[in-house]
């Protein structure tokens, strides 16, 4: 085979290999469950089998009979209610206390509630339901109950069955949190459901507390169905066109369009260079917001303890044991820089001011092993013109005195006056062995 021949073959090998891969990536590209093989992906619920015109007027009259029965119902609980209305009323007046703070006491709630630990019953109906309704059959709670206690195997249970059927619970309601949707159109039917739960509690929240809140979102690819949108509380979006010019539509279609041609899954996204950043985000700015008035500061990790906790007088708490104490640029393995990504994201590792007790055994602390010889951060470099004398006035007429600035620039300008004729003019050493590397 001819060298043509061969760069031939490469060329069509390669050519071939890169319409292969382009192939595989634009045949996964599809759906985001498809762009991240190997993670999780919520499955899909099976459609329910048609039923019959005998089904349907069953339903139909066991729904119209269901429907007084709650009316009666809901009659009930409006006397109870209005009765206790009634007793509420005459309780604040015979305590002198308005009508108004009585209601707020006896009707107090709370906005946001605690999330539930997964308890033994709960995982229970879990199993039990997923075991049953695998078929496609619905049975209620209560009947999944009554098939529970029937169950030889979900009674007298040891610590170990029960912690078994309480993970299991765990990996499902992990999954139905960060699982992937496993299609475009149930991918974006969760970002519209997400996004309005969203706008409702910002909008709340601002008419509770007065804050301004503003999000963006958009879709990740291409192939995606969610459409990008923007909302902002009250005139929150008027910053946007006072201050920066944009408006909230053009910021909008500029990330969408930064976010589609990124292309990244979920693997590329979480990077370790990605990680590191958002650890140096995390730690810079809960630094400067804790400082306050002191914007635009940098951690110093190697001096640490005199320039950052002495000076500013907070100090960073909860930086998880099995990690070195390092800038996170330095953090070279993806799980530990995930691991403190994540303690930073949820508030374990977080800035906390110091009480004055704290800097008074602080500065004590560095006070005595300084006096014991050890070595606190890492000490400044020397000048390079250490020993020297600095100044217009000091060492002028020395010998090692320094040449200003404007005697350099004119020192290191070339004479225009001087002498250019070849006679005057040798040839230096590496000029002949150039030129006798050129022969």
């Amino acid at each position: 085979m001819t060298p043509d021949e061969s760069m031939s073959t490469a060329a069509n090998s390669d050519t071939h290999e890169n319409s292969t891969g382009r192939d595989r990536i634009e045949a996964n590209s599809s759906s985001w469950a498809a762009r991240n093989p190997g993670q999780p992906v919520i499955p899909i619920r099976p459609a329910p089998a048609r039923k019959t015109g005998a089904e349907l007027a069953s339903l139909k009259i066991a729904s119209e009979q269901k429907k007084a029965k709650e009316e009666l119902f809901h009659t009930a609980l409006k006397e109870i209610a209005d009765t206790q209305h009634n007793l509420i009323v005459e309780a604040a007046a015979a305590h002198d206390v308005t009508v108004e703070k009585a209601l707020r006491l006896y009707n107090g709630y709370r906005n946001y509630a605690p999330s539930r630990k997964a308890q033994l019953s709960n995982a229970l109906l879990h199993a039990k339901a997923k075991e049953v309704n695998q078929a496609g059959a619905k049975y209620t709670t209560k009947e999944i109950r009554e098939l529970i206690k029937d169950d030889p195997d979900m009674r007298d249970l040891d610590s170990d069955q029960e912690q078994a059927f309480i993970e299991q619970l765990n990996e499902h309601r992990k999954l139905q949190k960060f699982g992937l949707r496993a299609n475009n159109t149930a991918a974006a039917r969760d970002m519209l459901c997400t996004l309005d739960n969203v706008c409702g509690t910002l909008d709340s929240m601002a008419r509770r507390t007065g804050s301004y809140a503003v999000f963006f979102a958009t879709r990740g690819h291409v192939n995606d169905l969610g459409e990008p949108t923007w909302h902002g509380t009250d005139n929150a979006m008027d910053f946007f066109e006072d201050v920066l010019g944009l408006e909230a539509d053009d910021i909008c279609r500029k990330f969408e369009q930064w976010a589609c041609t990124r292309n990244e899954n979920g693997l590329e996204r979480d990077s370790l260079l990605n990680v590191r950043r958002a650890c140096i985000r995390f730690i810079k700015s809960g630094l400067n917001a804790l400082i306050g008035k002191n914007k635009g500061i940098s951690m110093n990790y190697e001096n640490y303890e005199k320039n950052i906790m002495q000076k500013y007088r907070v100090q960073l708490i909860g930086w998880p044991t099995d990690i070195p104490f390092v800038s996170p640029s330095k953090i070279n393995t993806i799980t530990e820089a995930r691991k403190l990504r994540d303690a930073l994201k949820d508030g374990t590792c977080h800035w906390a001011p110091m009480s004055a007790k704290e800097v008074e055994a602080h500065t004590k602390s560095i006070e005595t092993r300084l006096a014991e010889g050890v070595k606190v951060g890492k000490p400044r470099a020397p000048r390079a013109d250490k020993g020297r004398a600095r100044g217009k006035r000091a060492g002028r007429g020395k010998e090692n005195s320094q040449p200003s600035k404007r005697a350099k620039a004119i020192s290191s300008q070339p004479k225009r006056n001087a002498p250019t004729s070849a006679a005057t003019v040798e040839d230096s050493e590496e000029d002949e062995e150039s030129e006798n590397d050129d022969d």
